[in-house]
């Protein structure tokens, strides 16, 4: 999930361009392909991951 705080952010999902602006969230599903393409100067946002499966770190971060 993207909760954008400040700003905008132009995303690309498989083959959609989204715009997504201050107040705005947005859910990715897991495993779809996602790239930012552009922001402002001033963008912030909140990205929440979950399950937190980093098995592919290694050391102290495996759970």
């Amino acid at each position: 999930m993207v909760m954008m705080l400040r700003g905008w952010a132009k995303f690309m999902y498989e083959d959609r361009v989204i715009l997504v602006a201050a107040g705005d969230c947005v859910h990715q599903r897991p495993g779809i392909r996602h790239f930012l393409l552009d922001y402002s100067a001033d963008m912030e946002y909140l990205e929440v991951i979950g399950p937190a499966d980093f098995g592919s770190i290694p050391g102290r971060w495996r759970l």
